[in-house]
């Protein structure tokens, strides 16, 4: 389990979580429609760069469909996953099932624009 601090995260040793093995994905319990910005503001409630996670399994973010973290869905987004089209490639399959197609254009055209 980790927990902000100071700008940066640390290891929880008091979380009951903390020496249980890692067998799923990890889920974040705020999305679009949960999430209020005045409550769930500031560094903390960021999305970690995909390059600072040290454990294994695929990156959700927490804007679905904004593949480049740029905190909106627009052509560039877009470019990615047509880039990606027929491939399984975890960071645009956005519905999951192997295979980016049709079920995750029309996911990120969903929520095309701005992030929360």
């Amino acid at each position: 389990m980790l927990n902000p601090v100071q700008g940066g995260w640390v290891v929880d040793t008091q979380s009951p979580f903390h020496d249980l093995e890692i067998t799923g994905r990890m889920t974040n319990l705020y999305s679009r429609s949960n999430f209020d910005p005045a409550l769930h503001g500031g560094p903390g409630w960021q999305t970690l760069p995909a390059e600072s996670l040290v454990f294994g399994g695929e990156v959700i973010p927490d804007c679905i469909g904004d593949l480049d973290s740029d905190d909106d869905v627009d052509g560039a987004d877009l470019g990615d996953l047509l880039g990606a089209w027929g491939f399984n490639d975890p960071a645009a399959d956005l519905d999951g099932n192997g295979v980016v197609d049709g079920s995750d254009l029309g996911t990120l055209l969903g929520s095309w624009g701005p992030c929360p």
